[in-house]
């Protein structure tokens, strides 16, 4: 219900498939972190792990901004 009515005020349709652009580049890091890792190339592993933990509080922060936006958003409706 929620779905209809965000899209019937706001006036475009709501896709049915979801798109995690963001979240690729942070499984890349992750999964170089891993295989760097077991063949023991640790400072490769400790930078891309590095990486993946600024990208995923990056991550973290713009969703937690973006919902922050997106509740007070349908407050005011």
């Amino acid at each position: 219900m929620l779905k209809n009515r965000a899209s019937d005020v706001v006036g475009f349709d709501v896709p049915h498939e979801v798109s995690r652009p963001c979240c690729e580049p942070l499984s890349s890091f992750f999964l170089l972190a891993v295989v760097a890792g077991i063949f023991g190339f640790t400072t490769i592993a400790g930078a891309a792990a590095t990486i993946a933990k600024i990208l995923f509080f990056i991550f973290l922060a713009t969703w937690i901004i973006l919902l922050a936006l997106g509740i007070s958003a349908l407050k005011r409706l």
